[in-house]
């Protein structure tokens, strides 16, 4: 829908309508978003849309603070292990993530459009959350991350190893935060900068092909072989 967002004396104001001339509903949340309250239109015959909105924006924000992102990303599941894809909107995530599931074997899909990260015991895991997008993809399932790749549309397919900074930088555009909010930037930040040495990240200038999936795999696999001769 159409979301307006406001900073107020004791927090923020959130203005959500569904359509252009729908009806506006409201959320008060305080500066950290652990208090929250909401102004549905009931009539509005989206209004059940607007509160699994409201409910998706306080708890994107409300995890920064206790190291956990939301992510604008597909994700699938492979061998008990998680890979997510990134990218602007239409750049191909969920057709990546449906190409992965059509090579490999026992691939299924975790999430198509808001998993969440956290680091729990110094390891880097990524959860299903009750958000997909258009995808109905509602898995109560956690699995540990072994990459993830920031997609974009090409005439070839060529994968990229991002390190360090480079890998902070691929994965800070995907995540849900404001950025006008210092403490909030600043606490995604921390927890960006130990997430980016925990994993591959790479970047994947792609077609919309099994080749792309394929070398996406291969890539992300040989990276991991080096972070393991290297422990």
């Amino acid at each position: 829908g159409y979301t307006r967002l406001l900073k107020t004396p004791t927090g923020y104001r959130i203005e959500i309508r569904f359509t252009a001339d729908g009806a506006i509903h409201y959320l008060h949340t305080d500066p950290y978003f652990t208090f929250a309250k909401a102004g549905i239109c009931w009539d509005d015959p989206y209004a059940g849309e607007i509160l699994s909105s409201m409910l998706r924006i306080v708890f994107s924000q409300a995890i920064i603070y206790h190291g956990g992102v939301s992510v604008h990303a597909a994700a699938v599941a492979l061998d008990n292990m998680a890979y997510l894809f990134m990218g602007k909107s239409g750049t191909g995530k969920s057709t990546h993530a449906a190409l992965w599931q059509e090579c490999f074997l026992g691939c299924e899909l975790l999430n198509d459009d808001n998993p969440v990260i956290r680091i729990v015991n110094g390891k880097a895991v990524v959860y299903g959350t009750p958000w997909s997008g258009k995808t109905r993809c509602y898995k109560n399932l956690c699995f540990p991350i072994g990459g993830i790749v920031r997609l974009y549309q090409a005439v070839e397919n060529r994968f990229t190893w991002q390190k360090e900074v480079d890998a902070f930088i691929t994965i800070l555009p995907g995540c849900s935060v404001i950025h006008k909010n210092n403490d909030q930037y600043r606490e995604l930040c921390d927890t960006l900068v130990h997430l980016a040495g925990l994993f591959p990240v790479g970047t994947l200038e792609c077609l919309p092909d099994r080749q792309a999936a394929i070398l996406c795999r291969e890539e992300i696999n040989r990276i991991n072989q080096h972070y393991i001769k290297n422990e």
